[in-house]
């Protein structure tokens, strides 16, 4: 079970580094547009790796998604739709924990695979959806792919660095166990 008060606190530390530090890791120097880490991807996979249940999984994806929809809401002088991202992240969440059984969650390779591919095809879907709404601009798709590609193999470098530090608040983020006694036996 998700511990949702310390998993909130860290999801608003997010937003401040992904707003702050995150623009000042952005590569704008390439053709295709500016590209950066999504920081808040290596959270949803490290939840998805070890989440007791595949419902908090999803609603934590839910939430890193709105957040991520909410703080990227009007970004590059265009409206953007808030909600897909979340709607994304939650079914993304959901495949990527029935994928953990398959994989070696400790390992490093795992975490840069899983990272890229989620950053990936999250940001493609929500950019196919923004182009969708907009019901213009099925022009720009090839480099917003390619900038969703760039985005996912930056994020997945950062990948394991972000699981070691989760790693030192997991206790705070899940709860680890219940007591061998209940009430009841007392």
């Amino acid at each position: 079970m998700i511990r949702w008060i310390p998993f909130l606190l860290l999801s608003y530390v997010l937003v401040l580094i992904q707003t702050t530090v995150g623009n000042i890791l952005t590569i704008d120097r390439f053709s295709v547009g500016p590209f950066g880490p999504d920081l808040f991807i290596p959270l949803a996979v490290f939840v998805a790796f070890y989440a007791k249940d595949v419902y908090d999984a999803m609603l934590c994806g839910w939430a890193i998604g709105m957040l991520i929809d909410l703080t990227t809401a009007g970004g590059g002088g265009a409206p953007t739709r808030v909600g897909p991202m979340a709607l994304i992240l939650a079914i993304l969440m959901w495949v990527a924990f029935n994928a953990r059984e398959w994989l070696y969650r400790e390992k490093v390779l795992p975490q840069l695979i899983v990272g890229g591919l989620l950053c990936f095809t999250a940001h493609f879907l929500w950019c196919v959806c923004q182009i969708f709404f907009a019901s213009r601009g099925w022009g720009l798709l090839s480099s917003l792919c390619v900038q969703a590609m760039l985005s996912g193999l930056y994020t997945a470098l950062l990948t394991p660095l972000a699981f070691t530090l989760l790693w030192l608040c997991r206790k705070w983020l899940f709860v680890t166990g219940t007591s061998s006694r209940s009430r009841r036996s007392r």
